[in-house]
């Protein structure tokens, strides 16, 4: 980020979209977003997760339930979900994680009346076929299998693992873990179904459309909703950092590094005070890290960093990258210089927090370019608890963002690489060597240990 190039002078004349909120006679809430330049709709449900037990929602479930939900073939003609969706004109969409599930569809203004027909049908019938479930269960236990030899998979597995307590739904990544799919049954995975896609006064919608679609509101506002009981609240249980090594079972070229860490929650501009400094460790390729693996040392192709939210607002910093096995140790050593010496001599400078607010002020318009896009913004707002006007203050506001409260901010949470949790996945005797030489303390894990 030192060598930053300045931002460009060029003029953008760009209207972000209207955004506004509804609540319905039905109490069902709805986002629209409206977007004048499409000609396409997209709408879609967001259904929270409040249950935060991995005993109660075993992990993989929600994905597997998706999965099940659009592919299974016992729709009308023996047809699923997904065939009879595309066969209206319609694109599925549909994605899960610990906090939400996703699904709707992306039509056009002129055809998306039957495809909401037949979207709103299938969930108010759901049923996991047994035969079904067997099929995409071996499936999903094939996809898990093949992971093992994903380097990158084990990493952010065993973050995940190392980040959050084993009884958490945050603690295994979407797709789930081998033994809790393979007990899995279609009567427990029927009942865990049926109280998560069901559509409630919790269920969010997103509507991102050209104009008002007065006609869709009206349908939506016919929706009968299914009771609920009120959400417990569950706190995402801290757990203390520490550090894995994944040995590969066949001797690699390159070692997996990933480390992340969980935040304190910010108010509004230390949220924007940590986005800039996350474009200045590792948001953008002439980040500190990127410089320093890639282009100073030749370590790694590409070493960046990102933010992660929960529902509770509470962001995760997480960077990480490949890097060539012979160098996992230089590697390790470069990245405790970059976060240690924030602190001292290598400080944040003015220019590089001028340059990082124009490259991320530009970056943001990416928000509004696509429905997916506007999708994923909407759920922003919700889940991470912001105003509807968030995107409009946010130009203003991160103007505003100074060194002073970028390390105010990161004082609160950390000073140095043993305040993260990291995972190394890689060649034995490379890692091996980091615990021999006492470059990092951690516990080593088989990969079998994490699928």
């Amino acid at each position: 980020m030192n060598k930053l190039p300045n931002p460009t002078n060029d003029n953008f004349n760009f209207e972000t979209p209207q955004i506004n909120h509804i609540n319905l006679d039905n109490n069902l809430n709805v986002y629209r977003v409206t977007k004048t330049q499409s000609e396409l709709l997209s709408i879609v449900f967001i259904l929270p997760i409040y249950e935060k037990s991995s005993e109660k929602i075993p992990p993989g479930c929600a994905s597997l339930i998706l999965k099940l939900l659009f592919e299974q073939n016992i729709y009308n003609s023996k047809t699923s979900l997904q065939y009879q969706l595309e066969n209206s004109g319609a694109d599925p969409i549909y994605f899960s994680d610990a906090e939400k599930i996703v699904i709707g569809f992306q039509s056009t203004e002129d055809t998306w009346k039957k495809s909401l027909e037949i979207f709103l049908n299938a969930i108010n019938n759901i049923n996991i076929d047994s035969k079904e479930f067997l099929r995409i269960q071996k499936l999903r236990i094939g996809e898990i299998l093949q992971n093992k030899g994903n380097p990158m998979f084990l990493a952010r597995s065993g973050l995940h693992k190392n980040l959050y307590e084993s009884d958490s739904t945050h603690s295994y990544t979407s797709i789930g873990q081998l033994n809790n799919i393979k007990k899995l049954t279609a009567v427990n995975l029927n009942k865990i179904t049926l109280e998560l896609i069901k559509i409630t006064s919790n269920t969010k919608i997103a509507l991102i459309s050209k104009n008002e679609n007065k006609e869709i509101v009206s349908i939506l506002n016919r929706i009968k909703l299914n009771t609920i009981k009120p959400p417990n609240s569950q706190t995402i249980k801290e757990k203390k950092n520490s550090n894995l090594l994944i040995p590969t079972d066949i001797p690699s070229p390159q070692s997996i590094i990933v480390l992340g860490k969980r935040l304190s929650i910010p108010t509004l501009n230390e949220r924007l005070c940590l986005e800039i400094f996350n474009e200045i460790l590792g948001g953008s390729f002439m980040s500190r890290l990127n410089v320093n693996l890639r282009e100073k040392n030749g370590y790694s192709y590409g070493f960046g960093s990102s933010l992660n939210w929960a529902r509770s607002t509470e962001p995760t910093i997480i960077a990480g990258g490949s890097v060539n096995t012979k160098n996992t140790k230089d590697s390790i050593n470069e990245i405790k210089y970059e976060i240690e010496s924030l602190f001292g001599e290598n400080k944040i400078s003015d220019q590089e927090i001028k340059n990082s607010i124009e490259s991320v002020k530009l970056s943001y318009l990416k928000n509004f370019e696509t429905h997916m896009s506007s999708i994923s913004l909407v759920n922003k707002l919700i889940f991470e608890n912001l105003e509807l006007d968030f995107h409009d203050l946010y130009f203003s506001e991160i103007a505003k963002i100074t060194k002073d409260g970028i390390y105010n901010y990161l004082h609160k949470n950390f000073s140095n690489l043993n305040d993260f949790s990291t995972v190394i996945v890689g060649d034995k005797k490379y890692l091996s060597e980091l615990t021999e030489t006492s470059t990092i303390t951690a516990n080593t894990i088989s990969a079998d240990g994490i699928i």
